[in-house]
């Protein structure tokens, strides 16, 4: 049983610690997923605010 909770605070630890890693920086500007005049996906994503 101690495993056991030992083994969900870790997960619930390391979900915290990623999500706050990988997260978008302060107001960002979001740019969405656009085609371009050739058909071809230009991906979107963050953008540094101006």
């Amino acid at each position: 049983m101690i495993a056991a909770l030992l083994g969900v605070g870790l997960m619930l630890a390391a979900g915290v610690w990623y999500g706050l890693s990988v997260s978008m920086p302060r107001h960002p500007n979001y740019v969405p997923a656009q085609m371009d005049a050739e058909g071809h996906v230009v991906p979107g994503g963050a953008r540094p605010a101006r």
